[in-house]
């Protein structure tokens, strides 16, 4: 939520660079000061932090999910981030546990095995002998 933040602090220093004038007509009597609330301060700082924000994030999608395999946790990232690209719409991973090839899509927000997938070994136990 950095864009409220930014939108808060601007207005805060715009109030106090205007002499407060931005908390004097927000003080107005009853019910023109609860309407110059909701109908002009509230709206325009909604409409500059979400603008912020879409700058900063843009079309960010975060998802998690499970290995197909193994089931560890995926945590993959669509979209871009100050200029800085996640994976495409359509991308592959592989888990780090086991080493799975997968298809991640942002759209259907499936992950799907491509390809066999590696089994761990897991080594199996020696039958001890029975003693007489």
């Amino acid at each position: 939520i950095p864009g409220v933040g930014v939108a808060l602090g601007t207005l805060f220093v715009l109030d106090a660079i205007t002499g407060f004038k931005i908390s004097a007509f927000v003080e107005l009597p009853e019910p023109f000061g609860f309407l110059a609330v909701w109908l002009v301060v509230l709206p325009i700082l909604y409409i500059v932090s979400d603008s912020l924000t879409k700058v900063v994030l843009k079309d960010a999608l975060v998802l998690k999910g499970q290995c197909t395999s193994c089931g560890a946790e995926q945590v993959l990232f669509f979209g871009s981030v100050l200029g800085v690209d996640g994976n495409d719409a359509v991308s592959d991973v592989q888990c780090e546990t086991c080493k799975t090839k997968m298809s991640a899509d942002s759209l259907s927000r499936e992950l799907t095995q491509v390809g066999e997938a590696k089994q761990p070994r897991v080594k199996k136990a020696k039958k001890a002998k029975a003693k007489k």
